[in-house]
């Protein structure tokens, strides 16, 4: 197993990043079981840095497939254009973020092939990288609170977003703090935590995305369809009740013409 060696700065406090304070825990070693193996790598070239991608890889990619069948169900509905927008700014927001963590991991486990960073990303530093991510995710939400349509799973979706948003601008405060020293190895470890901490907030947004697109989505097209029923039916009573009015005014004014005064007649 590779080991980056180092030693580990007893200054620096035990708090996470998705803490209140701007502080790095000491570099745990990984709890990964060391009998996961991955097909691209040769056994002697096993690396804990390279399974902490490699399971982020995947659980992005699960959210994103889940953000897709999104936009899919969402063209179903009305008035869904801008939250499209907000959901295609997410995914490219997670392509630049799991770019970093990519380009982070091939420094700690030299075995990973290099590849070219994404230029969006190449000269942003990591903590503005996660402010917009998290300014992406707010625009989600509110674009997602415009529909009056609720369902339990809208609600999940939204807590767990707005709740991500924050541990985002929570981590950008933190990675702020460490701007100058991100290159160093021992910030680089603490990257590569971020990894397994992010993942799972991914594993559970994509759990809550799946539930939404089964049952929430359906729920709202449903709701959607019978209001847009019931302003036809209303417009429909409307109509015919304005027309019965003009028809009893233009008969009134005819008998007033005539010289009739007879209240009854109006009647």
């Amino acid at each position: 197993m590779f080991t980056v060696p180092r030693q580990p700065d007893s200054s620096n406090h035990s708090v996470g990043p998705s803490s209140h304070r701007a502080d790095f825990p000491q570099h745990r070693s990984s709890h990964l079981s060391s009998n996961v193996r991955y097909p691209h790598l040769e056994d002697d070239l096993y690396e804990p840095h390279v399974v902490t991608y490699d399971r982020l890889e995947q659980q992005v990619t699960d959210f994103d497939h889940q953000l897709g069948h999104f936009i899919a169900e969402c063209r179903r509905l009305g008035r869904s254009y801008a939250l499209i927008l907000a959901a295609r700014d997410l995914r490219e927001g997670l392509e630049k973020i799991l770019d970093i963590f990519y380009q982070n991991a091939t420094y700690l486990a030299p075995s990973l092939p290099a590849r070219r960073p994404n230029p969006s990303t190449a000269n942003e530093p990591f903590s503005s990288l996660l402010e917009a991510l998290a300014k992406v995710c707010d625009t989600f939400y509110e674009r997602l609170n415009e529909f009056r349509e609720y369902t339990n799973e809208t609600a999940k979706v939204k807590t767990l977003m707005i709740r991500f948003s924050k541990d985002l601008m929570d981590r950008a405060s933190c990675f702020e703090k460490y701007q100058e020293s991100l290159d160093t190895t021992d910030m680089r470890h603490h990257i590569n935590d971020l990894a397994g901490e992010m993942g799972r907030d991914f594993d559970n947004l994509a759990s809550a995305f799946t539930f939404f697109n089964r049952y929430g989505m359906p729920a709202m097209q449903y709701e959607q369809k019978r209001s847009t029923e019931i302003l036809v039916i209303v417009s429909t009573v409307s109509t015919f009740f304005s027309g019965v009015t003009a028809t009893m005014l233009q008969t009134s004014l005819s008998i007033q013409e005539n010289g009739n005064s007879n209240p009854l007649i109006f009647v």
